[in-house]
């Protein structure tokens, strides 16, 4: 479950943490993102990449829940048609 903030200082460890789990999962990767209040750009890039590497599967990053910040900042960016949210 992803919680807080995911900014610049922190991304990095979210884009280690997905790529883990596109490596270790056959299916759809979803993360309950209920308990994120912020993302910026660099935690945009990080869901993309992710994204990007399983969509060729045919596989999709599922976002869980989240906060209307969180899903406003999606929408502005474009990415609204490319991450799953539900």
């Amino acid at each position: 479950m992803l919680t807080g903030e995911v900014d610049i200082a922190t991304a990095e460890l979210l884009d280690d943490e997905l790529q883990s789990e596109v490596l270790a999962t056959d299916g759809d990767v979803r993360v309950d993102s209920s308990g994120l209040d912020f993302i910026d750009s660099s935690a945009l890039h990080a869901l993309v990449r992710a994204h990007r590497k399983l969509e060729p599967d045919g596989r999709r990053l599922v976002l869980h829940d989240p906060s209307n910040f969180v899903r406003r900042v999606i929408e502005i960016n474009g990415l609204a048609d490319v991450l799953m949210i539900e």
